[in-house]
Formats: structure tokens, C-alpha cells, sequence
């Protein structure tokens, strides 16, 4: 490093005191040209646009993470359904995106959670508790379920979300909000059901409650005399107890992690792994997608997918896929200008997105992208989970590593 350092200093003052010009030293790429390549005004329109829409008749149908904050689990499950899919496809199997392969978000919650308990607390016997408005990173969902193997399907522990605003759904929560109300009678009792969310005196979130998401759960819940107010769910081992074991087999695949401060080399990487049909999970300030909001206050940390990118009348876009339902944007999309995207991805402090590719092994591999460094590490190891952060790699059996040029010097 120094020694490219001193270099790199005698030639800017060789460059300086001769006369020469840096005539030859490409310009900084734009971040429409980094993304979208260089505009051609001859370019087909139809094809262009096609770039921005190419990868979402293969993915999955879009579901909706209301009343939950688990957006970083939805987009998550997302990539790991469409590597299942494309997985079944390459291997000339018939793949279709039904309940039972589809990864359930809150089984995968629980799979994350516990996961990150066990390396926390190994000799932890209590389920951690599971709640509908905590946050997440998508990293730790890939590692949990990679490390995991296996996770119940959509078939096996649902998701009642806005998306099945039915009336069958609204008599199930009319039971639910009877039966909640019935044993709490001192709450008031006014609930009103507007759009795809459920309130309670048109207060959001306090009052949102497990049953409003999964009535199958929290039936059993309330029938073991179990709270599932303050949107929590306790005991999740002993309510699926009855279930059949997981069935979503998860498949192999390599993690590329991304925290980063080069704009130039973010949206090469998203460039990248769009040109491979890959789509890329990228953490942004969602303010922007709300209307009324102020995106100069309070960023409201969000993930969403790109599934594409490409010149639309002149201007480079990204195409979003969001976990806000069919009835945001174009049916769950959105196409937006880059600039406008990088705005709100830079509001974060930190560009940060997550994309996988199929697996270089059996296990599958971590890629931590910094920017002074990048390390490639094993997903599943025998001694439990790793933890990647401010360059030591720390495993769950008490070893530590601290990487430094790409290699690892034992520490402990």
C-alpha cells in the first residue's frame, strides 16, 4: 500500500514539473454512464425499455410486508425464491412460484432471529420473540437460512397481508379484533379498516397485533392464553410444534455484501449483476416513496430490489420493486431516474446493497465489498456462524480472525 502510495505521488510530480498534460486520463464516469453505459442516440427505444423490465416475469409475485417492518426479509426471500426458480429451470424441472415454494417471511424471521441468538447466548433454551416492527439486515437472513438448510414455506405458515384483502380475510380479523377486544375490554373498541391497513382509532403501529398478520398463529396464541398485543408473538417453536419439519430446501448460492462510498462503484456492481439477471437489494431512505414526506428529516431506512436499468427518453433509470403491495406504483414497481435513486440511497450514510449469484461450491461463500477491501468467506462453517465486522471475521466457537490484505491472521 505504501509502496503504491510513493508511486503513485512521483508520478503526479514527474507529471507536474515536466510539461506534460494529463491529456490522456479518462474523465470520471457519470453515474448514468456507470450505470446505464454510454447514452447512443441511434439506441431502439423497445430495447432500452426492455432492459428495465427484463427480469420481473421471472420473479416472483409481489407481496406486501403490512403491517410488518420486515422489509429487509421480504426482499431477501425474494432473491432466495428466484434463485430457487432459477435453479429448477436450469435443472429442467417445472418451477412455479406457489405457496409451497415460496419461503414463508415469518419463518424466516425466526430462522434469522434464532440464529443470531444461538451465536449470541449458545446455551439459549427460549424462543426469541418475534416482532412484527423490528428491523433487520438482509445479510443475516441469507447466512441463517444458508447455514439453516431448510425453512417452512408459504404453504405451511402463511402471511395475511394487504394483497389478501378479501372478505374472507375481513371476517377473519373481524373475528380476531371480537376476540381481542373480548378479553381486553377496557381498550377502546373502534377499529377501522382502511385500505390495505387495519387501525385502531386510525393509530398506526401501536395498536397493529400479530392477528392482523397471520390469523392462523395467533389463533393458536390466543387459545393458549398467550398475548399478541405490541404486534409480538412469543413461543413459535411450541404454536408450529404440530406442523410438518420445513420444507423450502434452500439453495446454494454466494452472497456479494456492499458498503461502499464510490457512487462510481456501486452502480457498476448494480450494473453488473442486473447484466446477469440478478436482481440487487439496496438499502435507501424510503421518504421519497411516501408522498407528503420530507426527505430532508428523519430518513426512514427501507430495502427494495432493482431488477433493471436502462435509458427511458434520454434519461437513466432504475427499475424498484418494493414490499408495499400490487397497489403502489405500476402494480408493486416503480421506474425512477437514477439521480433521484442515488439521492435517497446516499441519505443512508453509506451506499449499501446485497446481491447473490449461484454458489462457486456446495456451501456457498460470503463476499464482503469495502471499500479498502474485499473478503471472501464460507457462508455455513462447522463451528456455527461468523460475524464479518471492521475487518475481523469472529466465529460462534470463540475464534477470531482479522483480515488484512485479503488474508486472515488468527487473533484468539
Amino acid at each position: 500500500m505504501r509502496g503504491t502510495l510513493f508511486l503513485s505521488i512521483v508520478v503526479s510530480l514527474f507529471v507536474a514539473n515536466s510539461g506534460f498534460a494529463e491529456v490522456n486520463a479518462a474523465p470520471t464516469p457519470t453515474d448514468s454512464e456507470s450505470l446505464c453505459g454510454v447514452l447512443n442516440p441511434a439506441a431502439d427505444p423497445s430495447l432500452e425499455a426492455a432492459k428495465l423490465t427484463n427480469i420481473e416475469a421471472d420473479m416472483p409475485a409481489i407481496e406486501s410486508q403490512s403491517p410488518s417492518g420486515w422489509c429487509y426479509d421480504f426482499t431477501s426471500n425474494d432473491l432466495i425464491d428466484y434463485q430457487f426458480h432459477l435453479k429448477q429451470i436450469q435443472s429442467g424441472v417445472p418451477s412455479a412460484y406457489d405457496a409451497a415454494h415460496r419461503i414463508s417471511p415469518i419463518d424466516s424471521v425466526f430462522t434469522d432471529m434464532k440464529r443470531q441468538q444461538k451465536d449470541v447466548n449458545p446455551g439459549a433454551t427460549t424462543d426469541p420473540v418475534i416482532n412484527l416492527q423490528e428491523g433487520g439486515v438482509p445479510i443475516y437472513v441469507f447466512s441463517s437460512l444458508q447455514a439453516a438448510g431448510k425453512v417452512r414455506s408459504l404453504d405451511q405458515v402463511s402471511f395475511t397481508s394487504s394483497d389478501e384483502d378479501t372478505p374472507e380475510t375481513r371476517a377473519i380479523l373481524k373475528k380476531l379484533i371480537d376476540a381481542y377486544t373480548a378479553a381486553h375490554p377496557d381498550e377502546a373498541k373502534e377499529y377501522v379498516i382502511l385500505g390495505d391497513i387495519l387501525y385502531q382509532n386510525g393509530v398506526y403501529p401501536e395498536f397493529q397485533t400479530f392477528s392482523l398478520v397471520n390469523n392462523n398463529l395467533a389463533t393458536k396464541a390466543i387459545a393458549n392464553g398467550q398475548k399478541t398485543d405490541l404486534s409480538q408473538l412469543e413461543n413459535y417453536t411450541t404454536l408450529t410444534a404440530d406442523l410438518p419439519a420445513p420444507d423450502f430446501i434452500v439453495p446454494s448460492f454466494d452472497v456479494h455484501d456492499v458498503n461502499i462510498t464510490s457512487s462510481q462503484r456501486f452502480l457498476t456492481l448494480i450494473k453488473n449483476s442486473l447484466a446477469k439477471k440478478q436482481p440487487v437489494s439496496v438499502a435507501i431512505c424510503a421518504n421519497t416513496l411516501q408522498p407528503g414526506t420530507n426527505t430532508d428529516t428523519n430518513c426512514e431506512g427501507h430495502a427494495i430490489l432493482l431488477t433493471g436499468a436502462g435509458y427511458v427518453n434520454g434519461a437513466c433509470s432504475v427499475r424498484i420493486r418494493n414490499t408495499w403491495g400490487t397497489g403502489w406504483g405500476d402494480k408493486g414497481y416503480k421506474t425512477m431516474p437514477v439521480g433521484d435513486f442515488m439521492t435517497i440511497a446516499k441519505q443512508t450514510g453509506m451506499l449499501s446493497a446485497d446481491f447473490l449469484t449461484s454458489a462457486t461450491n456446495a456451501v456457498g461463500r460470503q463476499e464482503i465489498i469495502k471499500d479498502d477491501e474485499t473478503f471472501f468467506g464460507l457462508i455455513k462453517t462447522s463451528d456455527g456462524g461468523f460475524n464479518f465486522q471492521d475487518g475481523t471475521l469472529s466465529y460462534a466457537n470463540g475464534t477470531a480472525y482479522k483480515v488484512t490484505g485479503g488474508k486472515l491472521y488468527r487473533t484468539k
